[in-house]
């Protein structure tokens, strides 16, 4: 199966939700071979993340990236800002190769999504396999 990074990064994000239900024994294994999967990527990912704000950000005094009060966002330097964006965009938009893991809309139960947060798992609604 064929994805973005960031599609792998959004179904990652649900991971916590998806894995706090109960499934069947064969859904549940689906999930977890899922998940170990996309952690791959997940590291990968992370990996260039860190090494883009490694390059791009605004230092401190030590050398160490400047974050935003709040610690979730770096400071780019202003002149280096496209350039950031564009890599960015580009490690976002690489196709990952995951096993083909379909699953059942009904496998999913109860589970409540909203609407973007579904988006994520349509890549993965199909023929159970």
């Amino acid at each position: 199966m064929q994805m973005k990074m960031s599609q792998v990064m959004l179904l990652n994000s649900l991971r916590g939700q998806i894995e706090g239900n109960q499934y069947s024994i064969k859904t549940s294994y689906k999930i977890a071979k899922l998940f170990d999967d996309i952690e791959k990527e997940v590291d990968f990912y992370t990996k260039k993340l860190k090494e883009l704000i490694t390059q791009y950000s605004q230092k401190d005094e030590n050398g160490n990236p400047k974050f935003l009060e709040d610690g979730a966002q770096c400071l780019i330097q202003p002149e280096k800002m496209t350039e950031c964006q564009e890599k960015l965009s580009e490690l976002e938009n690489i196709e990952v190769t995951l096993p083909d893991y379909k699953f059942d809309i009904e496998e999913f139960g109860e589970l409540k999504l909203t609407t973007n947060e579904v988006r994520a798992l349509i890549p993965l609604f199909g023929e159970n396999k």
